[in-house]
C-alpha cells in the first residue's frame, strides 16, 4: 500500500501518547492516515502549536441549522481539509441528519476506485463536539452491544467513551 513507508508516533483516538515496553509506539500505513483524519476532525486550526494549520474547525458550524445546505457546506469543507492529508488517495463523505441538532458523518478513503478505509463520527451543532466512537483496544466502533450490567440490573460504563457515545 502507498502509505506503508510513512511512520509516526502513535496517538490514541483520544489523542494520548501510547507506550509499549517503556517506549513510544509507532503507527504506519492506513492506520496512520485514519488516525490523522480523526485528529483533523476533532481539532481546531491553532490547537497544535507546531502545526497551526491542522484542524477541520467544525466549530464554525455551531448554531447553524441542520439543513441540506449546511450539510453540503460541511461536506465541501471536509473534502477540502481532509484531501490535504490523504493525497494521493481521495475521500468521499456522506452527511446524514441524526436529529435536529446533530449529523452523522461517514468518510471513505479511496485509492484507485477502491475503498481502503472508512471512518465515522457525529457532529453536534449545539456545542461543536465531534464524537468518533473509536476504541483503541478493539479498533471498532462502540455500540450498545458493549453494555455491561451490575447485579442490581443497572448498566455500568463499559469504557471511557461511554459518556460521549450515550449523549448522541
Amino acid at each position: 500500500m502507498f502509505y506503508e513507508g510513512m511512520k509516526d508516533i502513535l496517538l490514541s483516538f483520544d489523542q494520548d501518547l501510547d507506550f509499549a515496553n517503556g517506549d513510544l509506539r509507532l503507527t504506519s500505513g492506513v492506520d496512520l492516515i485514519k488516525r490523522k483524519m480523526q485528529r483533523y476532525l476533532t481539532a481546531e486550526v491553532g490547537d497544535w502549536r507546531l502545526y497551526n494549520d491542522v484542524g477541520a474547525s467544525l466549530s464554525r458550524f455551531i448554531g447553524e441549522p441542520n439543513t441540506r445546505a449546511t450539510a453540503e457546506e460541511i461536506d465541501g469543507h471536509l473534502k477540502r481539509e481532509l484531501n490535504k492529508i490523504v493525497y494521493p488517495a481521495t475521500i468521499q463523505t456522506k452527511i446524514i441528519p441524526m436529529d435536529l441538532e446533530s449529523v452523522y458523518i461517514n468518510i471513505q478513503l479511496f485509492f484507485l476506485n477502491s475503498i481502503i478505509e472508512e471512518i465515522t463520527c457525529s457532529f453536534d451543532y449545539i456545542n461543536g463536539f465531534v464524537y468518533s466512537g473509536f476504541d483503541d483496544k478493539t479498533d471498532t466502533i462502540i455500540s450498545d452491544s458493549n453494555i455491561e450490567f451490575n447485579e442490581d440490573g443497572s448498566t455500568r460504563k463499559p469504557n471511557k467513551y461511554w459518556d460521549r457515545i450515550r449523549t448522541q
